[in-house]
């Protein structure tokens, strides 16, 4: 419970949501880009898909950070939402990893209408599997920093 005179007005709430949205918009845009490109115009090998990885992770870490940071309040230091960001990036790597797989494999078997229609519903497991992995990186942040354990991540 936030009480009314700590609560953000109309304005700068929705001014903090629409920076949240813009910030995973552009981080997602600029992440695919950067791998297309590096991918495509360099022959990079194993050493090069690993360091590409690895800023991929980068970049996800800062996009996280950014969303979290936008989406607390001020009196939380940013280096207590750094372990959020950390499950919420792996996750996300490790959903797009396995989505991508998974999408590529078993659209190839369907035809045009069933394979559409299988996108549709896969985009949306994606979506949902997206929203829960960060949904436990926040619950994660929020026990760790108000040491507010035990606590149950799903309630009854």
């Amino acid at each position: 419970h936030v009480d009314e005179d700590k609560r953000p007005s109309f304005f700068k709430s929705n001014l903090r949501s629409a920076g949240m949205m813009l910030s995973v918009g552009f981080s997602i845009v600029a992440g695919t880009i950067l791998s297309f490109l590096l991918r495509g115009f360099l022959d990079i090998g194993i050493i090069g898909t690993i360091l590409l990885g690895l800023l991929n992770v980068a970049v996800i870490l800062g996009l996280f950070l950014v969303v979290f940071r936008l989406g607390t309040s001020g009196s939380i230091a940013t280096k207590q939402l750094f372990l959020g960001a950390v499950i919420a990036s792996i996750g996300a790597l490790i959903i797009q990893h396995f989505g991508s797989i998974i999408m590529t494999r078993q659209l190839e078997q369907f035809g045009s209408i069933y394979g559409s229609f299988a996108l549709a519903l896969g985009i949306l497991f994606y979506m949902f599997l997206q929203a829960q992995m960060i949904m436990y990186a926040i619950v994660t942040t929020t026990v760790k920093t108000q040491k507010d354990w035990p606590k149950q991540l799903i309630e009854d």
